[in-house]
């Protein structure tokens, strides 16, 4: 199945529906578009600077197909941010802080009960090639299927699969961001811009 390129904007929506850098995801759904794009850059800010500019494509595959990727997928830790690689989804599984699995746990046991009842989507950066990729968004959600393994709930349910791709570095990727300060407009202290040229 082939993939179909998406513009920034509809990443920052999915970040907007999945309640993402503490969002009202019941008000935001009742704004025009403008204002959710508005709000969700305004309060994702911190997070979204660190993310370098991307090549977005997206794609729905099967639960298979998706517990394969999966085996390629890491989680942003704290460690992430002291320059090391995040932590395999399996490994979390099984380390996770206590109140995350818990949650994981309750998302698991939902997917095997009731199947999926409303779209999955997980949101992803790498370099591309043979590179792992670190999850932006759905940590929970990854560790919930891998949890419920292949129920039977879960067999025919589609996953949609959005990923980032750059050569520049990433800071939620374990990679080392250098910043360069430009002046603004003569006034002090000026501000500081992602180097994207010289990773």
């Amino acid at each position: 199945m082939r993939s179909k390129r998406l513009h920034i904007s509809e990443v920052l929506e999915v970040f907007g529906r999945h309640g993402c850098f503490g969002l009202d995801r019941a008000w935001l759904s009742l704004q025009p578009r403008a204002i959710r794009l508005k709000v969700i850059k305004k309060r994702g800010f911190l997070f979204l600077r660190h993310l370098p500019q991307c090549d977005w494509h997206s794609q729905t595959v099967g639960l298979r197909r998706l517990r394969a990727l999966i085996k390629r997928w890491k989680i942003i830790t704290e460690a992430s941010w002291l320059n090391s690689a995040g932590l395999p989804v399996m490994a979390a599984a099984a380390s996770a802080p206590q109140g995350h699995l818990r949650r994981a746990s309750r998302l698991a046991d939902s997917f095997i009960r009731h199947g999926i009842v409303e779209e999955v989507t997980f949101v992803l950066f790498t370099h591309g090639g043979q590179d792992t990729l670190t999850l932006l968004d759905g940590n929970h959600r990854a560790l919930a299927l891998h949890l419920a393994g292949e129920a039977s709930s879960l067999r025919r349910a589609r996953f949609r699969v959005i990923v980032g791709t750059s050569t520049s570095p990433c800071r939620f990727h374990g990679d080392v961001q250098r910043w360069l300060k430009r002046p603004l407009a003569g006034k002090a202290p000026g501000r500081y811009i992602l180097d994207v040229w010289n990773p």
